[in-house]
């Protein structure tokens, strides 16, 4: 379903993208780019949650959130998720608002097979991704 900026959503309404484009584009162009904006729709039931210790630490240290947390995210109905290949990995981005937490949050994460996730970085979500988000938000609205 194409929504009124070309951007097609479905189930879900999740929303995919490439993050070097987003990056590059403003969040008007990017909703306004229906080859930009398609479908990425993943769901895990009972999703395993794997990641090393000294990387949650380092995380806590970096973002003040641990990797623990991730299934928040994971897990929230109202998401976007970005694509992104880093080191020759194909990473997927979260970006939701967590009521837990009160804020805008960013998973990075990589799906190791049908029921592993691995996160690989667990933040607050930028100024740049907020907007993105918060325009995205307003676009669904029922």
């Amino acid at each position: 379903m194409l929504d009124s900026r070309g951007c097609e959503y479905g189930a879900g309404g999740r929303l995919s993208t490439s993050c070097d484009y987003f990056h590059n584009t403003s969040c008007a162009d990017l909703f306004k780019d229906p080859l930009i904006c398609r479908l990425f729709a993943h769901t895990i039931n009972h999703a395993i949650y794997l990641f090393d210790s000294s990387k949650d630490e380092l995380n806590v240290r970096k973002h003040g959130i641990s990797l623990d947390q991730a299934s928040a995210v994971f897990n929230h109905p109202n998401k976007i998720t970005l694509t992104s290949v880093r080191e020759g990995e194909d990473r997927l981005v979260d970006i939701t608002l967590v009521e837990i937490h009160g804020v805008v949050l960013v998973l990075v994460y990589v799906i190791r097979n049908e029921d592993t996730v691995r996160p690989i970085s667990l933040r607050r979500a930028s100024r740049a991704e907020r907007t993105m988000y918060a325009n995205w938000i307003e676009v669904n609205k029922s």
